[in-house]
């Protein structure tokens, strides 16, 4: 082989090189978002001897009934079923239209109101009107496959919540985000089961909480979501060019 030949396998093999590099960065091109939630709310599913909080919209009498928020509500969970019978679910919706199809990874963060607590999560499997939803139905109106709210049982993430008020909790969801990505959902809805570490309800902070003079929001659920896109950048497109007008060139050589 002369020394013009290797030259031009030298350039074929660097371009070809560079460009797996740049189809590879981009393939795993991750961006981060921190997603806010959009909606949330808790349901019950029998009566309760004392409501849990002062709500005038608060009906403990039925069990189809939403909890009707005051302006420092929260969200009050027990275990799938408590010592009495009852059950209280929470229900956290984010929107993931701009998150990419693979999911690196996803946390979420919330504030737990106060006492110790234990929390476990889980993938909805239908989303749910906030303001409408309750033990039997999703937005008032249409009911639940089964009552309670309709979850992936096969797969959960937990967390544990120190004493303290308003604290901030991390929780990795990334393998329940990943499952509402491959089922082609534009949300993550989540259903939550807790307990104090006395055993009663824990109780998570809503997104219009507003405790202690602080504005509406300030302890609001956020989703942090790092996600993948397939998609090449125009840079290795052009890169792509390149080596085929290389590739050219040495064809034309060897004539």
């Amino acid at each position: 082989m002369n020394m013009r030949a290797r030259g031009h396998n030298g350039l074929v093999m660097g371009a070809a090189g560079a460009l797996v590099s740049v189809l590879g960065a981009a393939a795993a091109r991750a961006a981060t978002s921190v997603i806010p939630v959009s909606g949330d709310t808790y349901i019950y599913g029998a009566t309760w001897a004392t409501p849990p909080q002062a709500d005038t919209n608060y009906d403990n009498t039925t069990t189809d009934s939403n909890s009707g928020f005051p302006a420092d509500y929260s969200l009050f969970v027990s275990p799938s079923t408590d010592s009495a019978g009852n059950s209280n679910r929470g229900l956290m919706r984010f929107d993931l239209s701009g998150a990419g199809p693979t999911i690196n990874s996803a946390s979420l963060t919330f504030y737990n109101f106060f006492n110790a607590s234990s929390y476990t999560f889980y993938r909805m499997t239908r989303d749910f009107t906030d303001t409408a939803a309750t033990w039997n139905s999703y937005d008032g109106t249409h009911t639940w496959t089964t009552a309670g709210g309709d979850y992936d049982s096969s797969a959960s993430a937990s967390a544990t919540a120190p004493e303290g008020a308003h604290t901030a909790v991390t929780v990795d969801v990334t393998s329940l985000v990943q499952a509402a990505e491959n089922a082609g959902e534009p949300f993550a809805d989540f259903l939550i089961f807790g307990s104090e570490a006395g055993g009663g309800m824990a109780r998570i902070d809503g997104s219009e909480a507003a405790y202690n003079g602080n504005p509406a929001g300030t302890y609001a659920a956020s989703l942090t979501v790092d996600s993948s896109s397939p998609v090449p950048e125009p840079a290795s497109l052009g890169l792509l060019g390149a080596a085929g007008a290389i590739l050219c060139i040495r064809r034309r050589s060897r004539r």
